[in-house]
Parts: C-alpha cells; structure tokens; sequence
C-alpha cells in the first residue's frame, strides 16, 4: 500500500494535533492536583487515571465506528 505525499502529510498533521492536545490535557491535570494541594501518590494515581484513558480510545474508536456507519462528513482528523 502506498501513501500519497498528500495523504501522508494529513496523517502527520492529525497526529501532531493529537499529540499536542494530549500533553496540554496532562499538563492540565497535573496542575490541578498540585494547586489542589493533594499528596504525590495522588499526583501518581491521576495521571495514571489520563494515561489509561488515552490508552483506552483507539479500542473505544474502533469499537465505536464497527458499529456506525463509517464515512461521514466532518474534519478529516476527527472522523471516527
């Protein structure tokens, strides 16, 4: 199978989006259990809690778009 420079690129510009929209989400909860002021082990629980989230939704995605109808309209990097 081969990619297109242009399909490639818009693979990249999605995952760089994810990826900065996930470091800004933990970035996010981190600053809020240290202003709440809670214990490191708390710290250590809730970002354990955001990684297994994200690690949780490319299965709920599939998951997700088995039982829908694939190709809707919409943005290209948020179709599921």
């Amino acid at each position: 199978m081969r990619f297109s420079s242009e399909r490639f690129s818009e693979i990249s510009h999605c995952k760089l989006v994810y990826c900065v929209i996930g470091a800004v989400i933990y970035y996010v909860v981190i600053q809020i259990v240290l202003r709440m002021g809670l214990s490191t082990d708390d710290l250590k629980l809730l970002t354990a809690l955001v990684v297994a989230l994200f690690l949780g939704v490319p299965y709920w995605k599939k998951k997700y778009s088995e039982r829908h109808v694939a190709g809707k309209g919409g943005s290209k990097c948020l179709r599921f």
